[in-house]
């Protein structure tokens, strides 16, 4: 309980600074979201230092004379031995801020409660948990039960009891401030069925002492587990000792999901064995009648345990499931749902006192609904195969049936949209008892709750609490719908309504343009470059003229199509006239729109085409790769690629001789570039690394010479380049070539 305005919490002498002191220091700590003003001409007197600095340094709290951001604050001034509060919320304050979070610990007949005060709004926040068979909303009338928590300021529980087996509740929570009330929405549920024991037959040995056997010893009441070992396990209430069994032989595991496990009767055979004593390595458990589950719970432990055992399922249909079971040694491993009970000697009756919560038992749950999906079938049996252990001995089997399964609860969430991309997301805000599997469909029209009129849908598989699915490759400034589907054991569940998102515009794209190159009298080339796509590709056009268009195509008096480019890109064009000044410039087109390279170029054309030399005649043309023999020696070849704007009609194009330390050239490293800058290229196979400088000289010697009389190109634009000892080799030849 908070105090009041001008509530009296404390006393402090008057002339005893000692206790003055603890007065005012056990003030600040009991309630530590108060901001305290002091009146220091009162206190120091009585303490005999600084007020401000002295609770500062004891208590953590800034404390002032008076706080700013506050309507008023406390005054805590000793007269007649009195310290008094006085208590106002901040001026800034604001409402809390909650959310529920899932139930833990659901068992038959209670439950944890979570929840968290995301923001106290600035002040204290007092949370109360309601809970109930109905929702009510938030009318606390219309909830059948309430517990408060109190101050909190983060996450917080509360846990209930009481609760019917296989029944359904809801939950939420509120918080009260200064400046309000607020609730957590939604309210959540959850179902108290679990799994629960399932009667099976095929028990083989007594492994537990009754509380009410005579004795010691007890080697005519119970067996040993492990050969040689001589201990067994008794039930609680047996004379003399501490740590047995649940006297009823029904327990819940600690593991935490709500499995309740029941022991086998202690007065007959309560574990299948599979020992030497027992005379098994495989044992089977049979059900009373064949059942369908959601899922399935066994309890198993060896001793002296190394390594996994396998357990089939067998289904009534005659088909079977393997798996691997939790049989692990009795001593010190996790996974466990019953520990700290104690073992007996049966000769003496002495127990060893289940230090360090040994012996232990082991749960495995087995989700069929998950495995099997819709073809989960009735199980009839189940055939437990002996870990690499001294005895394994199973104990008990509990199940969900899926008739106790209700249908799950999904939501759609809104969709994070860009231009070709979107993550859709939804969530399970019941899962029914058993997790469902979770399917989202999509597509430019809405199909509903009819899956076939869904274009698309992914699977999500099976799924417990938020999920989502991110989509690439879609249209841009499109229109999309979307909705969740669920399914579990009791059915089909679809997120209605179904949510749509609208695909962002592509940004428009960025172009530039770059200075014309291999300017001739009748043709040249013309060069830009894509600097940004936005999200789509754009479609390139160059337009070109004898007078300026800028952005406007109609004002252009040609344009040639480039085609998609997201980089440098060049284009020949031809039928130019002599000694004229041209001018060019691009569009680039995508789904965002048209944009333009600005300013336009422009260059002028030769008065005369240079004289063109006689070429021979040569196997490859524009945009080709391939291995050219020389004319001269035709056992020596060169790799080439002869680039999109390569004619021998149209202007000269610059080339690149390569060398590789592996010998071979780099044509194919160099290809991309070469294309899209209109570069020859050629690899000079031969040299490379310890193969001499006379194999360099004399293929570089004999290549050059067949590609001058066979191809066009600029002689001014000769380059060379390799990769390491081909780096080594291109600057020699570039030499020999200078």
């Amino acid at each position: 309980m908070l105090p009041r305005t001008g509530q009296v919490v404390g006393t402090a002498r008057q002339k005893d600074s000692p206790q003055s002191a603890a007065a005012l220091e056990t003030l600040c700590r009991t309630y530590p979201h108060y901001d305290i003003s002091l009146l220091p001409a009162h206190i120091n007197a009585k303490i005999g230092v600084s007020a401000q600095r002295f609770l500062k340094s004891r208590t953590g709290k800034n404390v002032k004379e008076n706080m700013s951001g506050m309507k008023a604050s406390f005054y805590a001034p000793f007269l007649a031995g009195l310290v008094v509060l006085c208590q106002c919320a901040p001026a800034s304050a604001g409402l809390a801020v909650m959310t529920n979070l899932p139930a833990t610990w659901v068992q038959a007949t209670n439950a944890r409660l979570n929840g968290q005060v995301l923001s106290t709004g600035g002040s204290v926040a007092t949370v109360t948990v309601y809970y109930g068979p109905l929702d009510g909303g938030t009318n606390p009338a219309a909830w059948s039960n309430a517990i408060s928590l109190g101050i909190q300021g983060g996450p917080f529980n509360a846990n209930i009891l009481g609760l019917v087996p296989d029944r359904i509740y809801f939950f939420t929570s509120k918080a009260v401030t200064a400046s309000g009330t607020t609730w957590a929405a939604p309210s959540r549920a959850f179902l108290t069925v679990n799994l629960t024991p399932v009667p099976v037959i095929g028990f083989n040995r007594d492994l537990v002492v009754e509380n009410n056997a005579p004795g010691p010893p007890y080697t005519n009441t119970a067996q040993e587990f492990s050969p040689g070992d001589g201990t067994a396990f008794y039930q609680n209430g047996l004379a003399g000792t501490s740590y047995g069994l649940p006297e009823s032989g029904t327990f819940t595991s600690v593991t935490g999901d709500g499995t309740i496990f029941q022991f086998q009767p202690y007065t007959g055979s309560n574990a299948l064995v599979l020992s030497s004593e027992a005379g098994l390595t495989e044992g089977t458990l049979a059900l009373a009648t064949p059942t369908t589950f959601s899922r399935i719970a066994l309890l198993a432990n060896s001793a002296g345990a190394s390594g996994a055992a396998t357990v089939s399922l067998n289904f009534s249909d005659g088909t079977a499931l393997l798996t691997n079971y939790n049989a692990v040694d009795w001593f010190s491993n996790s996974g466990f749902a019953l520990q700290g009970v104690d073992r007996i000697d049966l000769a003496t009756g002495a127990a060893d006192g289940a230090y360090y919560g040994n012996p232990r038992f082991y749960q495995t749950t087995v989700d069929l609904a998950a495995a099997l999906g819709a073809s989960n079938r009735p199980l009839a049996s189940l055939t437990f195969s002996m870990a690499s252990a001294s005895a394994t001995a199973i104990y008990a089997l509990s199940g969900l049936e899926t008739n106790l399964v209700i249908a799950p609860q999904v939501t759609n969430a809104p969709a994070a949209v860009q231009a070709t991309a979107a993550t859709l997301s939804g969530g399970l805000t019941w899962t029914g008892g058993e997790t469902p599997r979770v399917t989202l469909f999509y597509g430019p029209t809405d199909g509903g709750t009819t899956a076939a009129a869904w274009s698309n849908r992914t699977s999500l598989g099976p799924q417990g609490g938020a999920f989502s699915l991110a989509l690439v490759g879609l249209s841009t400034n499109s229109t999309y719908f979307f909705s969740a589907q669920a399914v579990n054991s009791a059915g089909v569940a679809w997120a209605a309504p179904s949510r749509t998102f609208t695909t962002l515009a592509s940004p428009l794209a960025v172009v530039t343009n770059l200075a014309a190159t291999n300017v001739q009298a009748d043709a040249a080339i013309l060069r830009g470059q894509v600097l940004a796509s936005g999200d789509d590709t754009p479609s390139i056009l160059i337009f070109y003229g004898p007078t300026d268009g800028g952005t406007d195509a109609s004002a252009w008096s040609n344009n040639v199509a480039v085609g998609p480019q997201t980089g440098a890109y060049a284009q020949g064009v031809t039928g130019l006239s002599s000694n004229t000044t041209y001018y060019f410039t691009s569009s680039a087109v995508n789904s965002g729109g048209t944009s333009w390279a600005t300013p336009s170029q422009f260059f002028t054309s030769l008065p005369m085409n240079p004289l063109r030399p006689k070429l021979n005649p040569f196997p490859l043309s524009a945009n080709q790769r391939g291995f050219v023999p020389c004319l001269e020696k035709p056992s020596l070849s060169y790799d080439i690629y002869l680039p999109p704007a390569y004619s021998t009609n149209d202007a000269a194009l610059p080339i690149l001789y390569t060398f590789s330390a592996g010998g071979g050239g780099m044509v194919g490293d160099f290809y991309s570039v070469c294309k899209q800058q209109n570069v020859i290229c050629v690899g000079i196979i031969g040299p490379q690394n310890y193969a001499g400088w006379d194999i360099v000289f004399r293929e570089s010697d004999v290549v050059t010479r067949d590609i001058r009389h066979r191809l066009l190109f600029d002689p001014s634009a000769e380059f060379a380049s390799g990769f390491s000892g081909g780096g080594l080799v291109s600057y020699g030849f570039s030499r020999f070539r200078a």
